[in-house]
């Protein structure tokens, strides 16, 4: 169809070898629509259905859209024909008490599907490596390029992100998931590495997590905002209740670290969205600053925002 010859020009475009050799991998592209199971993805694939991709057919319309995701999943193909022939993993690392990874940007739930396996880990770390690749291309790019498809807008994740990601899941694979991996999934995982300090001209200090967390809690002050707008709100009291407990942990985050949480007008203080906007404008400056970083109180700082953050989650979750 014309839609996904232009995604996938595009993507020739930019990395033309790294397409050949993913696509090389796939032998089936299906379009899904937004109901039951389906509803909320935009593209999968999976280690048991070999050779095929799943993309939301209600998206495939924008280029640049197309092109990311196409070698999102094109990428995992290529990693799971891998595995059946090399020592990627440990013969047992499925087992209950394998090491797992916490997906800091995904939303908590019951079942524990933010914890990853160390397979799950090392196919995202590989996949977030090659959209570090494509972003940064596509960001220089894209003056060249929207006179034939477009401006990028919001139709890409964007370089910081995937290499933010993919740092995090680098270092959780050389430490937590490292027991699990055979000698092909640690030298791919070295390499990987390797590949990722030359794309990262701006390496975050080893540890920070600050940056991932407001990425979920972002993400969530969005959707909160797209809730409330459709329906009647809960009752006033529970999102007044929320919003301080979560304005208390801020305060609480900062004062470790020197810092105070700027004051609000008095009508916004249990204003749920409002609330989480302050949060937002007062925490970001603690993932982007290195010297912030470096005091004695930033660890503990960061672990009282990752409370914060998973509680204000499965709060959001129970709304519905």
């Amino acid at each position: 169809m014309p839609t996904a010859r232009r995604g996938l020009g595009l993507l020739e475009t930019l990395l033309p070898r790294l397409t050949a050799s993913a696509l090389s991998h796939v032998q089936l592209i299906a379009l899904f629509p937004k109901l039951d199971t389906w509803r909320g993805k935009t593209s999968s694939s999976q280690f048991r259905v070999n050779g095929s991709v799943f993309l939301n057919q209600e998206l495939i319309g924008n280029p640049w859209w197309l092109a990311e995701h196409l070698l999102h999943e094109s990428p995992h193909q290529k990693l799971y024909d891998f595995r059946h022939g090399h020592s990627l993993l440990a013969p047992d690392y499925a087992r209950e008490d394998g090491a797992r990874v916490c997906s800091l940007w995904n939303a908590p739930d019951i079942e524990g599907n933010h914890y990853w396996d160390a397979h799950r880990t090392l196919a995202a770390f590989h996949v977030y490596v090659h959209l570090a690749l494509l972003c940064l291309l596509a960001e220089r790019q894209e003056a060249a390029l929207a006179s034939q498809y477009g401006p990028i807008g919001q139709h890409m994740s964007g370089s910081r992100r995937a290499i933010d990601r993919a740092r995090y899941l680098g270092e959780q694979l050389h430490g937590t998931a490292w027991p699990e991996l055979g000698l092909a999934g640690r030298q791919m995982t070295d390499w990987l590495l390797d590949v990722l300090n030359a794309l990262d001209t701006r390496r975050r200090p080893g540890g920070a997590t600050v940056h991932l967390l407001l990425d979920l809690y972002e993400r969530q002050s969005r959707k909160l905002d797209t809730y409330l707008a459709q329906q009647p709100p809960p009752r006033s009291d529970t999102l007044a209740a929320q919003a301080e407990r979560e304005l208390a942990q801020t305060r609480e985050a900062l004062h470790m670290l020197d810092r105070e949480l700027p004051p609000a007008a008095q009508k916004q203080e249990h204003n749920w969205p409002q609330a989480r906007q302050r949060v937002l404008q007062a925490l970001w400056p603690l993932a982007e600053d290195d010297d912030l970083m470096e005091r004695s109180g930033y660890p503990q700082a960061q672990t009282l925002i990752a409370q914060m953050v998973r509680q204000s989650s499965r709060q959001l979750g129970a709304l519905g």
